[in-house]
């Protein structure tokens, strides 16, 4: 990989973890990050980064056993995400310290050049905003929730409201899809101050899937993303059917994304 192709994914990677700490805990451990959501203990909304190279090895196991303590101490598993081509070493240093790789992630960009629209027959995409009305916030949720198993309540008044001053504030952009006008998809795409952006949370109904509408919700919030004057866009794919619906809409491969677990 490129100089310049490392310095784009170390762009996402920061825009990501930008994103991330809005709302949770964030605790520095020497060149590591915790960043846990203490509302749920989900494991993927609860992980750590690296934010610095190594220089102390010795020093760096310390700080990741504190770490691991400061995860048990929330009642949440220990658990890193961090892009491939920036920390070619981080691997064998978690391996040191008893953690096992979860997951490896394609990732992929998007730039408005890049950008495909994508229509297919009877799908149809709506930009939610900080005046939609709670039965549209809470269908995003629910969509959400059963494609990635996420049990509990649903969001009460503080989550809707907590999720209208994001929306307000642009630090994301949510959108609905139908399929022939039954709900079918849902998604979000998250930027930060410098024109950078991640494409996370795109879920179809089971009953819905392979029409387009992942595809669909995929153009329509990277093309709203760029109309704002966004730049790059990224994501991780969860499998070859996403990558697949990604790549339909401009996304191309260029790193992946690292999980390492407890």
């Amino acid at each position: 990989m490129t100089d310049q192709m490392i310095a784009l994914s170390r762009r996402c990677e920061e825009s990501a973890r930008a994103a991330a700490a809005r709302g949770r805990e964030v605790m520095r451990f020497g060149p590591f990050e915790a960043l846990l959501d203490l509302g749920t203990d989900l494991i993927w909304l609860n992980y750590a980064v690296p934010t610095a190279p190594v220089a102390d090895l010795p020093a760096a196991l310390a700080a990741l056993e504190q770490l691991k303590a400061h995860f048990r101490s929330r009642g949440r598993r220990p658990r890193f995400e961090f892009n491939a081509a920036p920390w070619p070493d981080l691997p064998a240093l978690l391996e040191a310290a008893g953690l096992a790789l979860q997951e490896r992630q394609p990732m992929m960009v998007c730039t408005p050049a890049d950008l495909r629209h994508h229509a297919p027959p009877g799908v149809g995409v709506r930009l939610l905003s900080a005046d939609s009305p709670d039965a549209d916030l809470r269908e995003l949720s629910r969509i959400q929730r059963a494609a990635f198993g996420h049990t509990g309540a649903e969001p009460d008044a503080a989550g809707l409201q907590a999720t209208r001053e994001q929306l307000r504030a642009g630090a994301q952009l949510l959108a609905l899809a139908t399929l022939d006008g039954a709900p079918a998809g849902a998604g979000g795409i998250f930027p930060d101050d410098r024109g950078v952006a991640e494409l996370a949370s795109v879920a179809t109904r089971a009953e819905s899937r392979r029409r387009g509408v992942a595809a669909a919700l995929s153009a329509a919030l990277t093309d709203a993303f760029f109309s704002r004057g966004g730049q790059v866009a990224w994501l991780s794919a969860a499998n070859a059917g996403a990558q697949a619906a990604y790549a339909r809409v401009g996304y191309q491969l260029f790193d992946e994304r690292v999980i390492y677990i407890l």
